[in-house]
């Protein structure tokens, strides 16, 4: 599973499991246009309005309760550069809301990122994520004692030699983190709005 595979099926398996129209549900960009779960994706500058200049990024999966993102999924399927790792953890740090398809709007607010890295097995690789992960956690704890305010509350990275090791981790995870957060079962059945 490469180029956009893997995020596309993780997204879908999110979706069934926490389908739209429920208490938590999830999006994700990379599917099908029909599907109401599929779409951009879209934090935004804070203090700004909604538009082209504003748009920081797109995340390929976001998991929501009202109206509050709780989680927010990047995946990097290719060999991703620290650059690029940086990128996807900055960008939800300057927005204090995402918005799902242009008009339905999602505040950030100690919202967890879980950024998914699929890497060849080589230690090197593993080795430099960890200690970029490390350095931002360190700065995201500087920024925690000034005044200016974090959307971004964990920070996760998972780096996998295959997509289903990633898909299963991250899954996984998505799991821990709702159940601590929300209080509500692994399996989703607690989910009706």
């Amino acid at each position: 599973m490469r180029h956009g595979k893997v995020t596309a099926y993780l997204g879908e398996k999110l979706a069934e499991k926490y389908p739209v129209g429920e208490k938590v549900c999830a999006f994700y960009d990379h599917g099908k246009p029909d599907d109401p779960a599929v779409g951009a994706i879209r934090p935004y500058l804070r203090g700004f309005p909604f538009d082209n200049q504003s748009v920081l990024a797109d995340i390929d999966i976001m998991i929501v309760e009202n109206k509050r993102a709780v989680i927010l999924i990047e995946i990097e399927e290719t060999a991703a550069n620290p650059k690029q790792i940086m990128g996807d953890v900055f960008a939800p740090f300057f927005a204090e809301s995402v918005r799902f398809k242009k008009s339905a709007e999602y505040r950030l607010e100690n919202t967890c990122l879980i950024v998914g890295l699929l890497t060849a097995p080589c230690q090197s690789a593993a080795s430099k994520i960890k200690r970029l992960g490390e350095a931002i956690k360190k700065l995201q704890s500087e920024l925690d004692e000034t005044d200016f305010p974090l959307s971004i509350g964990e920070i996760h990275f998972i780096c996998r030699a295959e997509g289903s090791e990633l898909i299963q981790d991250v899954t996984r995870l998505v799991e821990v983190v709702l159940k601590k957060n929300l209080k509500i079962a692994p399996s989703g059945s607690d989910n009706k709005i």
